[in-house]
């Protein structure tokens, strides 16, 4: 076996650097690879890129200042994306959409703030679904040491 030759430079070589995780595209042969640079021991940016295999051919890079990438979900229709943030050492949570067309990527949604819970009912941990065309997200917290989720649809 062998890596995918890179077409531009002729070389066989990683994709990227800083790969904190990666997902295939449901209907095509893409990968969304999701990295990371730091400030130190601090997360100053998050980005997803979109790569073609075995072409390498890229959409545009989707930056997220400040924003830690906590769960991304496919819309049934394969073309638009759901990303939950979380912004960096605060309790904020947020939505952004992104839809893919055949040739480009179009960035849906601004920076939308969901509910942070309580002082007695933080949440610690967050997720997103599709439930038909509506997106629903979850969180959990403790409640009376058990715990306990929350569903708000967004």
């Amino acid at each position: 076996m062998q890596m995918i030759l890179d077409p531009e430079v002729k070389k066989r070589h990683p994709i990227m650097d800083n790969v904190k995780s990666f997902q295939w595209f449901p209907s095509s042969n893409t990968i969304i690879a999701i990295s990371e640079r730091k400030n130190g021991a601090k997360l100053a940016e998050t980005k997803l890129n979109f790569i073609q295999i075995p072409s390498r051919n890229q959409y545009p890079q989707a930056s997220l200042m400040d924003l830690e990438i906590v769960s991304f979900e496919w819309h049934k229709s394969n073309s638009i994306l759901a990303v939950l943030c979380k912004t960096v050492g605060k309790p904020k949570w947020s939505v952004r959409l992104f839809q893919f067309t055949k040739d480009s990527l179009i960035y849906r949604s601004g920076h939308s703030e969901l509910p942070e819970g309580s002082a007695e009912h933080r949440y610690y941990d967050m997720t997103i679904k599709w439930l038909n065309d509506d997106i629903f997200v979850v969180p959990k917290y403790k409640e009376n040491n058990l715990d306990t989720i929350a569903v708000f649809p967004y």
